[in-house]
């Protein structure tokens, strides 16, 4: 059994989990395309990443990956979302399940090495870099290099009721993440690391090289959430001399079902901007901003 055990209650759609007399908010449920889970975007209640708290370790990359933080989270280390095809999709930046060898694997992979791990998820041990559930003769791996369906299952077994499991991990996660420097410290290297290899994908597909940093963080945001195809941001890069326009015309897509995501995203870039923290060109042969 984990060390730390969490009894769940629900309020008028609203759960709460209690462990050691604290009681705190878990997620709120809600119904999207005929899926039942739980949401929580709420920052207030919990840490949220800065990008001055890490600094000294990630110059620059910290404040680049600032404005999506905001757009997918804003900033919230505890950030849930169960009720997508994801199946479970946690962190600051929104890491999601579903992807084999993805961001939420790779996330998880790590948090399986912390201290701390076993005290959240006693069942889960790595065996050669690979997810395994493991209780006593019960055991079976839960993601390979196609799929990460049994991953998924473990997470969230029923995307159509919010069960027993769901409330659980759910509780664990958002309770982990609020406790834990370290499991915080590794939601931030993992985004980073995230950010850097996309740019030099980005800067190869796109020839990016000499582009400022403005313009290819909003390529990385656009590519992060997927609001739009390879041959658009192409066809953007090239269709104007002016900077200024190329960005104006990137920054703008999906403006229409994502304005508010958009607002975000140009309110935070230009605070960067202004502030000098933006003003770098990519250098894709050592894969970084000067």
């Amino acid at each position: 059994m984990p060390t730390i055990q969490f009894s769940i209650s629900n309020t008028l759609g609203k759960y709460f989990a209690t462990t050691g007399g604290h009681t705190f908010y878990i997620a709120s449920e809600t119904v999207y395309q005929g899926r039942h889970g739980l949401f929580n975007t709420k920052a207030a209640d919990g840490p949220v990443y800065k990008p001055q708290d890490y600094q000294v370790q990630y110059p620059y990359w910290a404040s680049f990956i600032y404005p999506t933080a905001m757009c997918e989270s804003k900033g919230s280390f505890h950030c849930l979302n169960t009720y997508d095809r994801a199946a479970f999709t946690f962190s600051f930046m929104q890491f999601a399940a579903h992807v084999p060898n993805g961001d939420f694997v790779h996330y998880l992979r790590d948090l399986l090495k912390l201290s701390t791990a076993k005290d959240y998820f006693p069942f889960l041990e790595l065996r050669e870099n690979r997810i395994w559930y493991v209780n006593g003769n019960t055991q079976s791996q839960l993601e390979t290099n196609d799929s990460t369906a049994a991953l998924m299952k473990y997470l969230n077994a029923d995307s159509q009721s919010i069960d027993h499991q769901e409330q659980i991990t759910a509780a664990r996660f958002v309770h982990w993440a609020q406790n834990s420097d370290a499991h915080r410290a590794l939601q931030v290297k993992l985004a980073i690391e995230l950010f850097k290899t996309n740019m030099r994908q980005h800067a190869t597909r796109f020839n990016l090289d000499g582009w400022p940093d403005y313009i290819c963080l909003v390529i990385c945001d656009i590519l992060h959430q997927g609001r739009a195809k390879y041959a658009l941001i192409h066809n953007m890069l090239g269709s104007a001399a002016n900077k200024e326009t190329v960005y104006n015309n990137l920054v703008n897509i999906g403006a229409s079902q994502y304005a508010d995501r958009i607002k975000t995203l140009k309110l935070e870039i230009k605070k960067l901007r202004d502030s000098g923290v933006f003003g770098k060109k990519y250098n894709q042969a050592l894969g970084a901003f000067e």
